[in-house]
C-alpha cells in the first residue's frame, strides 16, 4: 500500500473516521491504532510484522520494568537496552 495509491486514501479515511467515531473510549483507540499500524505494515511486506512485534514487545517489556524499578540506574540500563534493541531491528 503506497502513501499515493487509492487503496491508502480509503484505508486512512476508514481509520480516522473509525479514531473519531471511538473517541469516548481512549483505550479503544490505541488498540485500534496498533491494529491498523499492523495492517499497514503488513500489506506493504508481511515479513514487517515480525520486525514491528518483536519492537513492540521490547518496548512494553522495558516499559513496564521501567515503570516498577525505583533506580535510576536500573531504569537508564532498561531504556538503554529498548534503544539498542530497536537500533539493532533497524540495522
Amino acid at each position: 500500500m503506497l502513501f499515493q495509491s487509492l487503496t491508502f486514501g480509503v484505508f486512512m479515511a476508514v481509520v480516522l473516521l473509525v479514531h473519531w467515531a471511538i473517541a469516548s473510549h481512549r483505550t479503544a483507540r490505541y488498540w485500534f491504532l496498533l491494529a491498523a499500524s499492523y495492517l499497514f505494515y503488513g500489506c506493504y511486506e508481511p515479513w514487517y510484522l515480525v520486525l514491528l512485534s518483536m519492537s513492540t514487545l521490547l518496548d512494553f517489556q522495558c516499559g513496564r520494568l521501567i515503570h516498577a524499578s525505583s533506580d535510576a540506574r536500573a531504569r537508564k540500563r532498561y531504556l538503554l537496552i529498548a534503544l539498542g534493541g530497536n537500533l539493532t531491528l533497524l540495522c
